[in-house]
């Protein structure tokens, strides 16, 4: 066959209706394949895994509880793509999340990766992808209509993958509800897998368990729901482990700390928050040498140790993560943007591109590591480019245009930022969508319409804290309001 839809279980075709609501079953005629296991892979710590939609939605486990009706191979509908090959698909791994209430048609609530990864495989006619989530680990999502990813992308927590379907199955797809049927795989090659059970894993930070053990249709979601096929409001996530500590912000203190003496504390506080106490160096990713200049005059004896890449020629050969997956530097510092009107990031002699921005976004699933393995981050400004300089963090940020002034939250008062000094000194060049921030976010300044100016996370890793659906999913360019 020219694309290989195959897999998914029993040959059944169930419909049920319970208490009003259509519950739910996916079969998909199971075929065997034989294969050559080629570049076996090593599996690494397992991701902190999400729920495949956003908080506050309201879903059930599919009445299959642990069942198979998993794919054998996957082909993305590139044409000439080599095809993913399984094992397992027999054995009772997946689980079924439905939409409550429980309906036919296509949902309009979206299926979000259970964690950061890169599509491998699209199979539009299957309603199926398949992400690589690293370390060894993927999942397949399947009945999903509108497919808004493609192989190669790099998708976050909070992206858009597609919408629960019932509608033209192909593949051998049997779904009475809109549902998405979720599995997880462990790597064996470049190109093959093993289906494992999602049963002891952690979702959201809750363990899935059988009342029973060995009873598949006993399983619950640990601290959530007591059962199958009774609905539950998706909570924010919480960790498995701690990731790294994260700050955002719209300011350029590596520029005016630098030229003016101004912002240096401001500059002092939130590296002290990212490097969350390593004596690791810090790596800054700098055009230039604000960032190293502006950490030197703002620490004075006490500057930590700083190594400076260059990003559009350097990074990229950057070991981020050691051979044992533990971070080789206490935290990333992003240069800012030269829009902000001296800073060092994206300096062309043209004024055309962005070529460090695109260097580190290029990045972004080893970023993501990094910070998952307790790596911190910070974000300067990124100004008149801020729709593509802050593409590498590890949740999905949308700037927007900043009104002055400024103002601490009590979170910023705590963290030590100081009132007047810190916020209001010096021009600045963006701020981040409020609604979006304060879901994903912890505020920690504001602007005039109280969008958000300075954002942190504190140890969450970056499938930890739940999908947010953002308010501005497409960024658009900005224009620098300085106050």
């Amino acid at each position: 066959m020219n694309k290989k839809c195959l897999g998914i279980g029993i040959g059944a075709f169930l419909f049920v209706f319970l208490a009003g609501s259509f519950l739910v079953t996916a079969s998909i005629a199971t075929h065997k394949s034989a294969y050559a296991v080629t570049g076996a892979r090593t599996i690494g710590p397992v991701p902190s895994w999400a729920l495949p939609y956003a908080a506050g939605t309201s879903i059930s486990i599919g009445f299959l509880g642990l069942h198979d009706d998993n794919f054998s191979a996957i082909t993305d509908d590139t044409s000439g793509a080599q095809t993913y090959f399984f094992t397992n698909q027999t054995d009772p791994d997946a689980l079924d999340f439905v939409l409550q209430p429980s309906a036919l048609g296509t949902a309009s609530i979206p299926t979000m990766p259970l964690a950061s990864g890169k599509v491998l495989a699209v199979q539009s006619a299957c309603h199926v992808v398949l992400i690589d989530h690293g370390a060894g680990w993927w999942a397949v999502y399947v009945h999903l209509a509108n497919i808004a990813v493609k192989a190669g992308q790099v998708v976050k927590v909070n992206t858009i993958l597609g919408y629960a379907n019932t509608q033209n199955l192909g593949c051998g797809e049997v779904s009475t509800a809109e549902h998405t049927h979720v599995s997880i795989v462990n790597a064996t090659g470049n190109h093959q897998g093993k289906y494992v059970s999602l049963l002891n894993q952690y979702l959201c930070g809750h363990q899935v368990l059988e009342h029973t053990p060995g009873d598949t249709n006993s399983v619950y979601l640990d601290g959530v729901v007591d059962s199958k096929d009774v609905a539950f409001t998706v909570p924010k996530c919480l960790p498995k482990g701690p990731g790294g500590n994260l700050w955002i912000t719209g300011h350029d203190p590596d520029y005016h700390c630098t030229f003016q003496a101004l912002q240096c504390h401001y500059l002092q506080v939130a590296v002290n928050f990212v490097m969350n106490g390593s004596t690791l160096p810090i790596l800054a990713l700098d055009h230039g040498t604000e960032v190293k200049r502006a950490i030197n005059k703002a620490f004075g004896i006490r500057a930590p140790l700083i190594q400076t890449i260059n990003p559009r020629k350097g990074f990229a050969s950057v070991q981020l993560v050691d051979s044992n997956g533990l971070p080789n530097y206490s935290a990333i510092v992003v240069a800012s943007d030269y829009t902000c009107g001296g800073c060092d990031n994206n300096l062309t002699t043209t004024g055309i591109g962005t070529p460090d921005s695109d260097a580190i976004n290029a990045r972004i699933n080893d970023i993501i590591n990094f910070f998952n393995a307790r790596g911190g981050i910070l974000a300067l400004a990124g100004a008149d480019n801020s729709d593509v300089y802050y593409n590498f963090v590890p949740y999905l940020t949308t700037a927007v245009i900043t009104n002055p002034p400024y103002t601490l939250t009590s979170l910023g008062v705590s963290l030590g930022l100081v009132e007047g000094n810190d916020d209001n000194c010096c021009p600045t060049h963006n701020s981040f969508d409020e609604l979006n921030s304060s879901l994903i976010y912890q505020v920690a300044e504001t602007d005039a319409i109280s969008n958000a100016e300075t954002m942190i996370t504190t140890g969450i890793s970056s499938a930890a804290l739940h999908h947010v659906i953002p308010s501005y999913p497409v960024r658009h360019p900005l224009k620098t309001k300085q106050n």
